[in-house]
Parts: C-alpha cells; sequence; structure tokens
C-alpha cells in the first residue's frame, strides 16, 4: 500500500524539477490505484447486477448440465465393461505360520520404529495402531515384526494390550505371516 510521496527542496531556487517529479509521482500512483480498484471491482459490480435483474452467475444450470450429459451418452453409446471377473482370478493372500509366536499388542501409531535397541538407531518406519510383538524386551526396548518383514525395535513403555481404535471389544492375533514375512493380523 502507498502512504504517499514526500518531495524535499534541497536549496531555495533549486529542485524546482524535484517538486515537479514528486506531483508526477503522485498522479501516477493514484492513476494506477484507481485502475486497479475499477477493474478488481468490475466482476462483482457485474455479478450483483445480474443477480439484481434476475440473472444467474455465468456457468451451467442443473438442467443444463443433465442435457448435455444424456446428450453426451446418446453420442457415445452404451459402454460394456463385460461381466465382472470370478472370485477364484484374485489371488488368495497366501498365510505362512511364523518361526517364532508374535502378539498382537496396541500402540500409539506414527511413532519411529528402530532397527536396533536404542534411541538413536536409523528408523525403519512408523507404528501402525496394532504391532506384532514377540521375544523378550532389550535395554526397555520391545521387539515387533514391522509390516516389511524387518524386525524393528520401540520403546516398551509404548506397547499396551490390544484396543481398537474402531470398535470397543474386539480382539487381536497374528494369524500368520505373509509371504514377505509381515504379520498378517486377525481382528474380530
Amino acid at each position: 500500500m502507498v502512504r504517499g510521496v514526500v518531495s524535499v527542496r534541497v536549496r531555495a531556487g533549486e529542485g524546482e524539477g524535484v517538486d515537479q517529479k514528486g506531483t508526477m509521482m503522485r498522479r501516477i500512483i493514484l492513476a494506477a490505484m484507481s485502475a486497479c480498484l475499477l477493474v478488481g471491482g468490475l466482476p462483482h459490480a457485474q455479478a450483483q447486477q445480474r443477480q439484481g435483474q434476475g440473472q444467474q452467475q455465468p456457468g451451467f444450470t442443473p438442467q443444463e448440465l443433465d442435457r448435455m450429459s444424456q446428450q453426451r451418452m446418446e453420442e457415445r453409446g452404451r459402454v460394456d465393461h463385460g461381466p465382472p471377473p470370478p472370485l477364484s482370478s484374485v489371488p488368495k493372500l497366501q498365510i505362512f505360520q511364523p518361526a517364532e509366536p508374535w502378539i498382537c499388542k496396541s500402540t500409539k501409531p506414527w511413532q519411529p520404529v528402530y532397527s536396533e535397541p536404542r534411541l538413536g538407531a536409523p528408523t525403519l518406519g512408523k507404528t501402525q495402531s496394532q504391532v506384532a510383538v514377540g521375544g523378550r524386551s532389550q535395554n526397555g526396548f520391545a521387539r515387533i515384526l514391522f509390516p516389511n518383514g524387518k524386525i524393528g525395535w520401540i520403546p516398551a513403555d509404548q506397547v499396551r494390550d490390544f484396543v481398537s481404535d474402531v470398535k470397543p471389544g474386539l480382539t487381536c492375533q497374528v494369524e500368520g505371516v505373509r509371504a514377505n514375512g509381515g504379520p498378517v493380523f486377525g481382528i474380530e
């Protein structure tokens, strides 16, 4: 925002051009601001004028959109995507027995999962609301089976008995592991 232009006369008899430049600059700024206000306000003023005259805003009415959609469907014809694929064509998830027992527990989601049982270790990713916990804790860290099959570590004080975030009363168990070694949770 321009607040004003100041012209200063340096000495008597000199600087007459400075005063004229300041006046000219004020006129240019005033003209530019007026143009901005005029141009910026036109669409709003036109829209208000149309509303006052009962005209609608630019664009299509719902009836026009329906008519155009119907016309497009007639031009294009019916599209037949064929029958849905049989369920037998969808690959079944293969679940394998884990080499060691894992227990479904709850934890606070989006917490770092460490590659070693210490806070400064590189992270593998973030926790979900349920984790597969197995083995003994070390250095105050619980050993977990990460979704990609890697072993990770989270602070043991973050692990608690399973509680569903979706529906109270549900139970969770680790039913097995995927081919990549990641846990498969059964929540009922």
